[in-house]
């Protein structure tokens, strides 16, 4: 059981806007961030945690839509609520964030395989020296999740678990490339020609 948890509960202030409602290809940012995981064997389950008060920006009858009534307390809260609502036999959870539309599925595939290849609880995609996006983690981290607090995520939870860490170098700008401005934005939908 492998479930894929989907953080887009930001509130997009440095935007300006609403991101993950923003064109992308055939769709919106958010859509194009599911759709890796929508559409992979894989996983399980795709849990897509939202803000109180966002309206979904997508349809999947297979995405399970959780809302974060605390999103303002930061992404740790939105880790707990994801991880509370995932199932708990989980074998693995894939955390990823909902502004990154250029991760494909074969990316999350082969991070996947990656994991279960290292012999390690957790797995971090890393691009020219950079830590990135979707990150693997053993389901024996559930516990540890569900008490994830502040706006760090699960960062302090890498730190304190090096020895069960490993990094996963990869030739993919799209595991660190988030939008968080205007600029990004335009920037990244040059690249990847997704507008």
């Amino acid at each position: 059981m492998i479930s894929a948890i989907v953080l887009a509960a930001g509130s997009s202030r440095r935007m300006g806007a609403d991101k993950l409602s923003l064109p992308w290809g055939d769709g919106t940012v958010l859509d194009a961030a599911l759709r890796p995981f929508l559409g992979l064997a894989e996983i399980d389950e795709v849990v897509v945690v939202v803000r109180g008060g966002a309206l979904p920006v997508f349809v999947s009858g297979r995405a399970r839509v959780l809302v974060n009534e605390h999103a303002d307390e930061g992404m740790g809260s939105s880790l707990r609520v994801g991880v509370a609502g995932a199932d708990p036999t989980a074998e693995a959870y894939v955390l990823a964030l909902g502004d990154m539309p250029g991760l494909g599925a074969d990316r999350v595939r082969s991070l996947l395989a990656a994991w279960r290849g290292s012999g390690k609880g957790i797995l971090v995609p890393v691009f020219e020296g950079r830590r990135g996006h979707p990150v693997v983690m053993a389901g024996s981290y559930r516990g540890a999740l569900l008490a994830s607090s502040g706006d760090v995520g699960a960062r302090r939870l890498l730190a304190e678990n090096r020895e069960d860490l490993a990094l996963c170098e990869v030739m993919d700008p799209a595991v660190v490339a988030d939008l968080d401005t205007s600029g990004d934005y335009e920037a990244l939908a040059a690249h990847w020609g997704s507008r």
